[in-house]
């Protein structure tokens, strides 16, 4: 599973043209075998061109971006 994460992680990236990828939530949270596994299948399929992070705190990404979204424009 962390590999096919990584994975996926690793193709949308290079689609969008990002050269660091940020991975949150709880399966990665306090999951060293997942972000390592996660981490080689970034590095392998990326040519180490795109870097992994993950982040410590990352409780509150959720209510952040709910705080964002009200300022969004709308879509004509």
């Amino acid at each position: 599973i962390s590999f096919n994460i990584g994975q996926l992680a690793c193709y949308q990236s290079t689609l969008h043209k990002i050269d660091t990828i940020y991975f949150v939530g709880n399966y990665v949270r306090g999951n060293i075998i997942g972000q390592k596994q996660i981490c080689f299948a970034v590095n392998f399929m990326g040519g180490n061109k795109v870097s992994p992070r993950f982040l410590q705190h990352d409780g509150y990404l959720g209510a952040l971006g709910a705080f964002m979204r009200e300022f969004e424009t709308p879509e004509l």
